[in-house]
């Protein structure tokens, strides 16, 4: 027979949680706890940047591009469209017309988030910046966890909402800064090397 300990243990116990407290790529069930509004200037893109948590409290730090104005009306759709989608999924009041309220309705109510992991160039500091694959969880998109008849609502997932690897360009531009590095160190080490990053990427102003 369990003891109090052991079936409070059971209850509360989430595969997700064994390596951490940071969600991994895969779609979850979470909340917005924290948001912030960022304008980040210097020319680049502002975005609404939030922290999500599920019911067993791991994390995830996301962000979505908004409108600055000077971007192609594509890129504008694209920016509008995400926001729109995560603002359905999260229960949003679109009756508010401050903007903060409008953010602030959409915390604490539970939906659906599709987070990917996405490969990046990044750069080992112990190791005189040798340059290595890493790689962040990032927001991909979000649905609702009841449709539109007060039904579960079933995401069906595809590989490309789990993961973005680097591009044949970056593969490219990698390999070439690998092989300088290895020349100018005398380097013989393996030259696909992967590691998690929760540092965040550099805002390029891009909406994708």
């Amino acid at each position: 027979m369990f003891n109090e300990n052991e079936l409070n243990e059971i209850k509360s116990f989430s595969p997700e949680t064994r390596e951490g407290k940071y969600l991994k790529a895969g779609l979850h069930k979470v909340k917005i706890t924290e948001y912030e509004l960022v304008e980040p200037g210097n020319g680049k893109c502002p975005y609404f940047q939030f922290i999500v948590e599920d019911e067993y409290e791991s994390r995830c730090k996301c962000k979505l591009f908004r409108v600055s104005g000077n971007e192609s009306e594509q890129a504008k759709t694209i920016k509008l469209d995400n926001l729109k989608r995560l603002a359905i999924a999260a229960k949003a009041d679109f009756g508010q017309k401050d903007p903060k309220k409008f953010a602030q309705s959409m915390t604490n109510n539970y939906f659906q988030i599709a987070l990917r992991k996405k490969d990046y160039i990044g750069y080992d500091a112990n190791n005189s910046n040798k340059p290595v694959i890493k790689f962040i969880t990032e927001y991909s998109f979000a649905e609702p966890i009841l449709d539109e008849h007060g039904k579960p609502n079933v995401v069906i997932m595809k590989e490309s909402y789990l993961e973005k690897e680097l591009s044949a360009d970056e593969m490219k531009s990698f390999k070439s800064q690998l092989e300088d590095w290895e020349l100018k160190h005398n380097s013989n080490e393996p030259s696909t090397v992967k590691e998690n990053s929760n540092q965040e990427e550099e805002d390029d102003g891009l909406p994708f």
